[in-house]
C-alpha cells in the first residue's frame, strides 16, 4: 500500500483504487484448506484487476497536522472465499491457483467478494481506534 498525506481536518470516509504493481497483481492472497477428504490443500488467489475500495466512518475521524494515521484494511477469508467450492477446483501440484488463467470462475466470485470481506481499522500514533 501506498502512502498519503492528508490535510488537517475531519474525514468521513475514504476511497482508494488498489492496482497491479510491479509483479503484476494488484491483490495476492495465499491459504491452506482443509477439503472434504480432510485433506490440507494450499490456495493461491491472485488478480491483476484495479480494485476498488470504499468506506463510509458512522462517527467521522479528525487529521491531525503532525500526527502519523495507519489505516489497516483486513480480508475476511470466510467472506472472501463465500461462494467459492473449492473442493471442485482443480489442483495443479498440490495448489488451488484462482485467477485469470487457472479456476477462472472462481476468481470471478473471489473478486466479486472482495470489497464486503473488507474489515477497516485505523491507528494514530500505533493506538488503535475504533471507525
Amino acid at each position: 500500500m501506498n502512502t498519503a498525506y492528508l490535510k488537517a481536518g475531519k474525514y468521513v470516509g475514504f476511497q482508494a483504487s488498489i492496482a497491479p504493481g510491479s509483479a503484476g497483481s494488484s491483490f495476492v492472497c495465499k491459504a491452506e484448506f482443509t477439503n472434504s477428504n480432510n485433506q490440507k490443500v494450499n490456495v493461491a488467489f491472485s488478480t491483476n484487476k484495479t480494485l476498488d475500495i470504499a468506506y463510509t466512518s458512522r462517527t467521522g475521524f479528525v487529521i491531525k497536522e503532525g500526527d502519523v494515521y495507519t489505516f489497516v484494511l483486513t480480508f475476511i477469508l470466510p467472506t472472501l472465499f463465500d461462494g467459492v467450492n473449492l473442493d471442485n477446483a482443480q489442483v495443479k501440484d498440490g495448489v488451488v491457483l484462482i485467477n485469470a488463467s487457472e479456476n477462472s470462475a472462481l476468481a470471478i466470485q473471489v473478486e466479486h467478494n472482495i470489497s464486503k470481506a473488507i474489515d477497516y481499522a485505523y491507528q494514530i500514533n500505533g493506538v488503535s481506534l475504533p471507525f
